[in-house]
């Protein structure tokens, strides 16, 4: 008993000074800590030096640190900022992981992993690090920058994709796995946490009101029972456990205490954190890595291209000029923690060393976005030159208008001012349908026997109290008609929301947009994409719709813009 005892204090004694040593030097050469810290628990892991032996403690503790980093991760996020530009940090998104994804994606089956693998290793490289990019950022005296705020906001997008994606790998992570069992899993266990959300929420702003929120020494343990209870619970309901403390760090967020549950527990938050980049470092094999070396490298470097095109694509489709896209592209070259905890949790249902390339991919990455953004103009000027002109200028009236169209539908444009309007309008009516519906049933059961004679006819109280309620759906109905109608009237005109839109142009437009959606389970095919990528079929469908519409309107107007 004694001997395993020393043993393990041991082990964990050469954690802590490797993770000490991590960070000082991290702090010398100005690397992030995240880099040193793997490349530490390399050195002194089972696969290197020996050190210290992957073992239950070990184990335990990286549980741990995921489940606290992600627990920060849910403080930090701040849904009021995201709505702010979420039109924007959403279609930034969805661009930029949809281009990386693909890239990787084709790039991993022509090396001849298998579907599955290939989709989790395209995901898992999509991820750009907020940790270290900020960091990279604000070392360069570049925190400030106009773009930053917007790029954080795309970085939160992402967090969210990369938890539901963590919830989606742990629901697969079990016996007689089958991706409808795994998909209704995933459902049922977020439903679950979904409900544990709320009620523990209300407990915890009970409790607030019974406890001092100004002792750290509450706010800590109130903070670490909140995230191992939904942790636990995550567990239990067959996901992973990240994303219950990421659930509780969100709960925190919404406290009125939040600031100092999050002061509470910092301290023992780094160091849990730390642990865990060191846990990935002892799980990523030397030999492993060398092994794969060549479709590795490949992988990264399709990774590092098609994230900077991506990006660059997807920014300037927002509205960035073309040296703010070719900043934010060379600053989200980096991979980080959240592909780290994919690829950990992917790991017993990959074909390949998925925690081996993605600690190469970190590493690699983390070396040279730094240098890519010293030299951000310089690859400006280098695609600018590799596009031929007459392209790049049918790119660039493109990104006019994408830019123009997600202008309207932002947060406080004319899509989103109508929206609220008719959200506000259909909340009054509902309210009235309540009462009237509420006065009716009441009187049905009060005034029981009482009918009512017209002409030849007599109408019980119930059969009238009926054809009221049915008469309050309708017109309940009709309004929230008229408003999804002038909901697709705005869409409509959005879309038409450029100076050459002629009928003939939009029609065009309709035509192709619905030929896109046609061939859209085609490519997927193809491709051998997973089925998810029919679902663009979905808004391209809209989009024609909306065009064709517009279309008849100008048509019918004789108008030749529109």
């Amino acid at each position: 008993m004694a001997t395993g005892l020393e043993s393990v204090t041991y082990e964990f004694l050469i954690i802590l000074a490797a993770a000490l040593f991590a960070t000082i030097a991290s702090q010398k050469l100005k690397l992030p800590a995240v880099v040193a810290l793997i490349f530490a628990g390399v050195v002194i892991g089972p696969n290197a030096l020996g050190l210290v032996q992957e073992n239950e403690v070990v184990t335990l503790f990286a549980e741990v640190g995921a489940a606290l980093l992600l627990f920060y991760v849910g403080i930090e996020f701040d849904f009021s900022k995201l709505l702010k530009v979420g039109v924007k940090a959403a279609s930034f998104a969805l661009v930029k992981i949809t281009i990386i994804f693909i890239a990787v994606y084709e790039a991993a089956l022509l090396l001849g992993l298998n579907t599955l693998t290939a989709a989790i290793v395209a995901f898992m490289l999509s991820i750009t690090s907020t940790t270290i990019l900020l960091r990279i950022l604000k070392d360069r005296g570049l925190g400030n920058r106009p773009e930053v705020r917007l790029l954080v906001a795309e970085l939160i997008v992402e967090d969210i994709l990369v938890i539901i994606g963590i919830a989606a790998i742990s629901s697969m992570n079990t016996p007689g796995f089958t991706l409808a069992k795994a998909f209704t899993s995933f459902l049922v266990g977020m439903a679950y946490l979904g409900i544990a959300y709320f009620v523990v929420r209300w407990l915890a702003e009970k409790t607030l009101h019974h406890i001092n929120t100004k002792d750290a020494g509450t706010m800590l343990f109130l903070s670490l029972t909140l995230c191992l209870a939904l942790s636990v619970l995550a567990v239990v309901v067959g996901l992973s456990a990240a994303i219950g403390a990421f659930l509780a760090g969100s709960i925190i967020a919404s406290l009125k205490a939040g600031h100092e549950a999050k002061k509470a527990t910092e301290p023992l938050g780094l160091a849990f954190a730390a642990i865990f980049f060191i846990s990935i470092g002892m799980l990523s094999n030397p030999s492993l890595i060398m092994a794969g070396l060549a479709a590795f490298t490949v992988l990264i470097a399709v990774q590092m291209l098609a994230s900077y095109l991506g990006t660059y694509t997807a920014t300037r489709a927002i509205g960035f000029t073309p040296a703010q896209a070719g900043f934010s592209a060379a600053s989200f070259l980096v991979l980080g923690e959240f592909s780290l905890l994919l690829a950990r949790e992917a790991a017993p249902i990959t074909s390949i060393d998925v925690v081996g390339l993605a600690s190469l991919g970190v590493l690699v990455t983390a070396a040279l976005t730094p240098a890519a953004l010293s030299r951000h103009d310089k690859l400006l000027n280098t695609l600018a030159n590799t596009v031929p002109r007459a392209l790049s200028s049918r790119f660039n009236n493109s990104f006019n208008y994408t830019a123009t169209v997600i202008k309207r539908l932002e947060f406080g444009g004319p899509v989103h001012a109508l929206l609220k309007t008719e959200l506000a309008k259909r909340k009054e009516d509902l309210k009235k349908v309540v009462i009237v519906d509420a006065a009716v049933l009441a009187a049905t059961l009060v005034l029981t026997g009482i009918s009512l004679k017209l002409f030849d006819r007599t109408l019980s109280l119930p059969l009238i109290g009926g054809v009221i309620l049915l008469l309050t759906l309708v017109y309940l109905t009709a309004k929230l008609a008229l408003s999804a109608f002038r909901v697709f009237h705005a869409l409509q005109r959005t879309l038409g929301a450029t100076q050459d839109a002629t009928p003939t142009a939009t029609a065009i437009a309709a035509m192709a947009s619905a030929l896109l959606a046609l061939l859209v389970p085609t490519a997927t095919e193809a491709l051998r994409l997973p089925g998810l990528f029919n679902a663009a079929q979905i808004p391209l469908f809209a989009i024609a719709a909306a065009l064709a519409w517009n279309t008849l309107r100008c048509f019918g107007k004789h108008k030749k813009n529109c």
